[in-house]
C-alpha cells in the first residue's frame, strides 16, 4: 500500500511537473479587455471608460460610426479609452474596480454605465453573462497555476457557468411586485418569430420588475464607488437612455411608472456617494435607438454623440478641458 501511494505521489509529480513545463510554450488566452486595460494603464490614460454594447453598437445609416468613448476622446485633449464588452454590467466593474486599485499606475476618472435591462432575469441570471473567465483572471493572485492548469481545468468544466442553465431557466419573471412567469416561458418569446405579444413580452421581461436596493448588482454598485474612492479615482456613472416612448406604446404609462420608480431606487442609494451621477434615462427620444425586433439601448450617431457630449461636460467639472 505505502509503495502504491509513492508510485502515485511521483506519478502526479511528473504530471504537474510536464504540465507546467508546457504552459510554457502553450500561452492561455487571456481575456482582452484586461488586456486592453494592462495597456492602457502603462500608458497613464486619464480617463477609462467601461461600458457595454450600447458604446459600440452602431446604425447601418450612421455617417459617423465611431464608438461613444471615441467621441468623448475627441471632446477632450486628456485621453480616454474604452474598455467595451457586450453585455458587461456592475458587477464585473465591480471587480475591475478591485483590479484597478491593486495596481500602481491608475487612471484619473472612470466612467461606466448603468443599464437598466442590466437588472432583469436574462441579463442579471444568464449563464453567458456571469463572465466567470473575466472574473478569475481579475481576482485570481497567483496566475502560474492558471497558466499552467486552465486549460485541462476547462475540459473537466471548472470553468462552468457559476449559474447552471436549469436553475437560470427556473427564475421568476417579475411585473412589478407580481411573479408573471418564469425565465423559460419568456425566453420562448425571444427565441420564436417575432410577434406583438412577444414584444410587449419583451418589455415587461427587460425593464419592468421591481428594482430594491438589495440587488447583487446595485450593491456591487456601492462596492466599486467605495474602492475607487479609496483610490482617489473619480468616477462617473450614468443610467443609459432607454426608449421610454416604445416602451409606453407597448405598455402605457404604467412603464415610465415603473422606470421611474426604479431609477429612484438607484438614485436614492447614490444621494450621499462621492460620485457623479448622470440619469439619462428619458433624455432620447425613439428616433435616437437603434434596435431591431426587441427593444434594446443602442443608439444611432447622434445618441451616442449626446451620451458623449453630457459626459464631457462633467468632466469639464473636474478640471478637464473640453474642447
Amino acid at each position: 500500500m505505502k509503495n502504491l501511494f509513492i508510485k502515485l505521489l511521483l506519478f502526479g509529480s511528473v504530471v504537474i511537473f510536464l504540465q507546467l513545463l508546457i504552459a510554457q510554450f502553450t500561452p492561455i488566452q487571456r481575456v482582452q479587455t484586461i488586456e486592453w486595460l494592462d495597456s492602457y494603464l502603462a500608458s497613464d490614460v486619464d480617463v477609462i471608460y467601461f461600458g457595454d454594447s450600447t458604446l459600440t453598437n452602431v446604425s447601418q445609416l450612421d455617417i459617423n460610426k465611431a464608438h461613444t468613448y471615441e467621441m468623448l476622446d475627441d471632446m477632450v485633449p486628456q485621453q480616454v479609452s474604452g474598455v467595451p464588452h457586450s453585455a458587461y454590467h456592475l458587477g464585473l466593474y465591480a471587480l475591475f474596480a478591485d483590479y484597478i486599485a491593486a495596481q500602481e499606475a491608475q487612471p484619473e476618472v472612470v466612467i461606466m454605465p448603468i443599464n437598466l435591462r442590466s437588472f432583469s432575469p436574462v441579463w442579471d441570471l444568464g449563464p453567458p453573462f456571469q463572465f466567470d473567465k473575466e472574473r478569475l483572471f481579475l481576482t485570481e493572485n497567483n496566475p502560474l497555476w492558471l497558466k499552467a492548469f486552465y486549460t485541462p481545468l476547462s475540459v473537466f468544466g471548472y470553468f462552468d457557468p457559476s449559474i447552471s442553465f436549469q436553475a437560470y431557466e427556473s427564475s421568476p419573471v417579475f411585473d412589478g411586485t407580481e411573479q408573471v412567469g418564469t425565465v423559460r416561458e419568456y425566453d420562448q418569446y425571444l427565441t420564436g418569430g417575432v410577434t406583438d405579444e412577444g414584444v410587449r413580452a419583451s418589455v415587461v421581461y427587460f425593464y419592468m420588475a421591481q428594482l430594491t436596493p438589495e440587488h447583487r448588482k446595485l450593491q456591487a454598485m456601492l462596492e466599486l464607488i467605495e474602492t475607487y474612492n479609496e483610490q482617489d479615482i473619480d468616477v462617473i456613472l450614468y443610467l443609459t437612455p432607454i426608449d421610454y416612448e416604445f416602451g409606453e406604446q407597448q405598455l402605457g404609462v404604467r412603464f415610465n411608472r415603473q422606470v421611474l420608480s426604479n431609477t429612484a431606487v438607484i438614485t436614492q442609494m447614490l444621494e450621499n456617494q462621492d460620485v457623479i451621477f448622470l440619469d439619462l434615462t428619458f433624455d432620447l427620444e425613439s428616433e435616437h435607438f437603434n434596435w431591431k425586433n426587441y427593444p434594446n439601448e443602442h443608439l444611432t450617431e447622434y445618441g451616442r454623440f449626446y451620451v458623449a457630449e453630457q459626459l464631457a461636460t462633467q468632466l469639464s467639472l473636474l478640471g478637464f478641458e473640453v474642447d
